[in-house]
Parts: structure tokens; sequence; C-alpha cells
């Protein structure tokens, strides 16, 4: 919780830099690197002390079982990296940061129990393909309804803002609840889809995270948001924070 030390900025002007945006999602990103750095190699030797290697489907493509026994559970270390990472540097009054930090610790725990089941059964085989889809809808809907039901923003609820439209809004509706849920699952199991190859998905969630690290923090400056005909969404500039952090863990 960095942030608080903004308060002392009148025993030192360095204090200060703690109230900005930019400077903690600089600190998020280089903390989360180092952090990733300095448990990852630790991390991955005690996966394969243990044992605890990927169980490969044996119906997909011949070119995959080369990843049999590869170190599994990786998602553990970007997790806590970004947790932390965020923890250290968010504003906790911010409860859109919160919000997402719910959402990526309910997604990440099914993540696990699907990796557990698979390797204490031995088998590709984890959690049923209902109880992940059951798990990834109540979250995204939780979420939704959640941040339509309290302000601020409340002009925003249920439309979509067309970029450089001059204010130019879409209101979906009752059916911007589905939208917003389906992307929430669709991201949820893309990633899981993207992971066909070692790497593949973490350069796709870089590429992602680093142009969500930028329109968040436009969309939660006024004067950014207002030069670029954005609708001003007060406080998503601190998702910055969490999307800086997913940078440097990637």
């Amino acid at each position: 919780m960095l942030f608080y030390l903004s308060q002392f900025r009148d025993l030192s002007g360095a204090f200060n830099l703690f109230q900005y945006i930019t400077f903690r999602a600089g600190g998020a990103a280089l903390s989360a690197l180092l952090i990733s750095l300095l448990i990852g190699p630790r991390m991955i030797e005690a996966l394969r002390k243990h044992k605890i290697g990927q169980v490969q489907r044996t119906d997909g493509p011949a070119s995959h079982m080369g990843k049999q026994g590869t170190p599994t559970m990786g998602g553990l270390l970007i997790f806590a990296t970004v947790v932390i990472s965020t923890l250290l540097w968010m504003r906790p009054d911010n409860r859109f940061t919160w919000t997402l930090m719910a959402v990526v610790l309910a997604l990440a725990a099914i993540g696990f129990w699907d990796d557990f089941l698979k390797l204490t059964r031995r088998s590709s085989a984890g959690v049923s393909s209902f109880g992940k889809f059951a798990v990834q809808v109540g979250t995204a809907l939780g979420v939704v309804f959640y941040l339509a039901g309290w302000p601020p923003n409340w002009q925003f609820v249920t439309s979509i803002n067309i970029p450089y439209g001059k204010e130019l809004y879409l209101d979906l509706g009752p059916a911007y609840f589905v939208l917003a849920a389906l992307m929430i699952v669709g991201s949820s199991n893309a990633v899981n889809l993207t992971d066909g190859l070692d790497g593949l998905a973490i350069g796709a969630t870089l590429i992602a995270a680093a142009a969500f690290t930028a329109l968040s923090y436009v969309s939660g400056h006024s004067i950014f948001a207002n030069y670029l005909d954005l609708a001003f969404l007060a406080g998503a500039g601190e998702l910055t924070i969490f999307c800086g952090a997913m940078v440097g863990a990637s």
C-alpha cells in the first residue's frame, strides 16, 4: 500500500510521486518483473523436484506430447506476482481494482483446482466442463451486476462508447449484461485455448495487458478522455496499476 506514502509529501517531495498513477503503474510493472525473476527459478525447481508436471491429452497432436512432464501450475507464479505487485502499488479505496482482483482470484481458483485434480489423478481430466463454466458464468454475472448497481458512471451502465464518435453511445439495455458476461467468460476460455503451446498464451496476454494499460489510463483521465472523445470513467485510471503489474509479470 505504497500509495499512502504520498501523505508524507510535506517531509519530502519524493513522496509526492506515489500519488501519480503513471509512477505507480511503472512501479507495479517493475516489481512484478523482479518478483518473477526472484521466485520463478525456485518455483520451477520445486515443481520439478516434486514431479508436478503436465499431463497431456492422448487425443491431441503428437507434437504436443513433448510437453509431457513439463512443470505445470505456472499460472501460480503469474497470479502471485500480479497480486503482490498490485497490492503494493494500488490505491486501496478504489473499487474497480478490488473487483478485478476478485475476478482474478475466482478464475485462478478454478484453474488451480483443475490442475490439482489432473495431477492427483494423473489424468488429463480435471474439473468438469460444467463446473468450470458454472464458476466462470457466476463470477462474470456477479461482477457485471455489481458494477451496474453502484455509482459512479450511472450514465454508462448499459451503454457502449463508440470511439472518436463525438460522444456517440449505443445503449444495449439488458443485452449489455449478456455481452459483458460473455466477454469475461470468453476471455477466460481464450487463455486456456491459446495455451496449447509453451509461451503462446503469455505472449498474447502481454500484448493485451499493454493495450489495456493505455486504455484504462486514458479512460480514467478526464483531460485525455475528453480530448479523444472517450467516455470518462472516474476511478478507472487505477486499473492501470493492475495492468502494469500484468505486463511486468508476463
